[in-house]
């Protein structure tokens, strides 16, 4: 764990490939990066994630939260084991910030039997997602965002639509993922 990365990539949609991030309109901690960086960032950090794979990371767990401008929100909590997710874990509060939902599911039957909380995602199918992301139609996009935690393992994954105003990042973004390897 002695590795501490943060790679932050942003992508305007006005820009073409190549081209930079205007300096005025790119945060502090953002690198400015053409499209194809975006690409290899990618698949740099997915590299990692398949040697820690392969280093016996199979068990793991993450979360994954929203929260509104205006208070609400909730967050997932899953379990991964052997690469296979075994439960999944939900809490939703209202704009006060009490809790008004809350539910476990574990077990092959019980999982994905509640409607709202993160899909049922492996990492590796949160990659493929990304790859998704990266790809939107750069019309509707004002912007990209990639990062990745200490481990060079994917974090965020989003995008912010063009012309909206509240609660616009779209995709993906993993907080607190906890590695633990096989015995």
């Amino acid at each position: 764990m002695k590795y501490l990365v943060l790679l932050t990539l942003l992508l305007t949609a006005c820009q073409s490939p190549g081209t930079r991030i205007n300096s005025a309109t790119c945060p502090e901690n953002c690198i400015e990066q053409s499209e194809t960086s975006l690409d290899i960032a990618l698949h740099k950090s997915h590299q990692k994630w398949l040697e820690l794979k392969s280093e016996g990371y199979t068990n793991y767990h993450y979360e994954v939260h929203f929260s509104s401008w205006v208070g609400f929100g909730h967050k997932t909590r899953l379990r991964v084991e052997q690469d296979k997710i075994v439960a999944r874990e939900y809490h939703a509060w209202n704009n006060d910030a009490v809790e008004v939902e809350h539910w476990l599911e574990e077990g092959e039957a019980m999982l994905g039997s509640h409607p709202p909380g993160a899909a049922l995602k492996t990492i590796d199918q949160l990659y493929r997602q990304c790859t998704d992301i990266l790809t939107q139609d750069l019309a509707k996009v004002e912007t990209f965002i990639f990062k990745t935690d200490d481990l060079g393992v994917l974090k965020q994954c989003q995008f912010r639509r063009k012309h909206c105003a509240d609660d616009c990042h779209f995709g993906i973004r993993i907080e607190r993922l906890s590695l633990h390897k096989n015995e």
